[in-house]
């Protein structure tokens, strides 16, 4: 699965996701293919973000190809993505230890162009 969006750097949208796998945390941005593992999801999360932030204004200063704003992460990520959004949709209940999130980021805000 695959975002049906084309990111540029004036327009389009980074999501990360985050979620419990094991003992750990998992949070992935689903639309640059950046992962990151950690303990503390908040801080994982705030991690995730800056990393984001810092690929985007990168190709955007840089004026490097928008093709760096669209490599999808592996489909494994996206299943991850798409049972999380499933369970919302049933109203289920998430219990605390199980902390999934999803942030949404408009490439306008993260590129400075």
């Amino acid at each position: 699965m695959r975002s049906r969006f084309q990111n540029t750097k004036k327009s389009g949208q980074v999501r990360i996701f985050t979620y419990k796998k094991g003992k750990k945390y998992l949070s992935v941005c689903l639309e640059l293919d950046i992962v990151k593992e950690g303990i503390d999801p908040e801080e994982l999360v705030a991690e995730m973000l800056e990393s984001v932030a810092g690929h985007v204004e990168t190709v955007c200063k840089k004026n490097l190809d928008d093709s760096l704003l669209n490599r999808a992460a592996p489909k494994k990520y996206w299943e991850a993505y798409q049972k999380f959004i499933d369970t919302q949709r049933k109203d289920e209940l998430i219990r605390k230890a199980d902390y999934s999130s999803i942030s949404v980021f408009p490439i306008a805000d993260l590129c400075s162009v």
